[in-house]
């Protein structure tokens, strides 16, 4: 078995690749903005069982910085993996796996399901959501077999601070004693996944070639405000004081009825994930 793989230096592709045992994984390592680097990396890779895209530009703020680089990256590269799977004889295409986010959905205090819609908060999740509606082109127009996953928030003890989670801990860490801090969009709820999951499911969902959109979560929502007060208590920092700010304040939990139903369902348990996050045993 045969998996073409993008993205692979970052938290998901190193999760995927140490968490599925079994393909020979074929790295894409150059420009994915870049349609003839894309085209010939696809041709000297010879047969491929399936494509797994991981490769974006995330940090909300990076995007927000360079809206132009993360349309080339996040859309245009989304294009080029498409175009030239769809080049490809019929009986030579590859399944492809593209990793899309919860962030393309409305905020809703309702957990979302796959038609719920569409309306990102960010410029991020407006090029995730523009890739989205190029899949679904490939797909009803060419015949390719073209899976979305929405993947709902994940975190990682190897993710840079850039992120909600690990930027926490730092702040949690370094705040003064018995001091104050101040933290936006804690009055959220998100669904928390990690890449281990993540990787179990799209494995799941290549075992079945599925060839439609689905969300990847838990379908549990966990208000940030407890999230940040467990991680204050494990890091023993309970003679600080949280003061979550009424900013920012955001609601993306799965509806995972439609990955259940395949045969798929992932758990959450507050003190396993905080271990993880935390990397302790």
């Amino acid at each position: 078995m045969r998996i073409g793989l993008t993205g692979s230096t970052g938290v998901l592709g190193q999760g995927i690749i140490s968490n599925w045992a079994g393909p020979e994984f074929v790295l894409f390592n150059s420009d994915i903005r870049q349609f003839a680097n894309v085209d010939e990396w696809f041709k000297q890779a010879g047969r491929l069982d399936g494509i797994i895209h991981l490769a974006a530009l995330v940090p909300v703020d990076l995007v927000k910085a360079e809206p132009l680089r993360a349309f080339a990256v996040n859309v245009g590269g989304t294009f080029n993996l498409l175009e030239v799977i769809r080049r490809a004889p019929e009986g030579e295409r590859p399944w492809l796996f593209y990793c899309s986010t919860s962030h393309v959905y409305e905020t809703s205090l309702t957990p979302l399901k796959e038609t719920s819609p569409i309306n990102p908060i960010s410029l991020y999740g407006h090029t995730k959501a523009q890739a989205d509606k190029w899949c679904d082109i490939y797909r009803s127009q060419y015949g390719l077999s073209v899976c979305v996953g929405r993947v709902f928030s994940y975190s990682s003890p190897k993710q840079p601070q850039t992120y909600f989670l690990p930027s926490m801990i730092q702040k949690i860490k370094n705040a003064p004693k018995e001091g104050t801090l101040e933290a936006r969009g804690l009055y959220g709820t998100r669904d928390f996944v990690t890449p281990i999951q993540i990787a179990k499911a799209i494995e799941f969902l290549f075992s079945k070639k599925a060839n439609d959109t689905f969300n990847i979560g838990t379908g549990q929502g966990v208000p940030l405000i407890n999230l940040v007060s467990a991680l204050k208590e494990r890091l023993e920092r309970n003679d600080l004081k949280i003061r979550a700010l009424e900013t920012d304040t955001n609601h993306l939990v799965a509806n995972v009825d439609k990955l259940n139903e395949a045969g798929l369902k992932l758990d959450f348990n507050i003190k396993t994930f905080l271990d993880y996050i935390l990397d302790r045993p």
